[in-house]
């Protein structure tokens, strides 16, 4: 029962099972660009604990990267009570 390759490959182009079946080309996994328009439009803040290597009374570093104009702010907090954190200037 030999089956020539071209007759295989002529049924396998035809066939609509084989069709819908065909590999899709490989995305970029994960990758997904965040687009705004200008500063303080998007931005990311994060709270990083320095409880253990603490600075007088600050224990909390704030954070925020605008992600329109790669801006990165950093203000030590003396704790990570809402309070506080709402209460910290924003970047000018």
């Amino acid at each position: 029962c030999n089956v020539p390759r071209e007759l295989v490959d002529a049924f396998c182009r035809a066939c609509p099972r084989c069709i819908s079946r065909q590999p899709r080309p490989p995305g970029r996994a994960g990758y997904k660009p965040i687009l705004t328009r200008g500063f303080g439009v998007r931005g990311q803040v994060d709270l990083i604990d320095f409880q253990s290597s603490a600075d007088g009374s600050y224990k909390w570093l704030l954070v925020y990267v605008d992600h329109g104009t790669k801006l990165c702010d950093v203000r030590p907090l003396t704790s990570k009570r809402p309070l506080t954190v709402v209460a910290t200037p924003p970047p000018s």
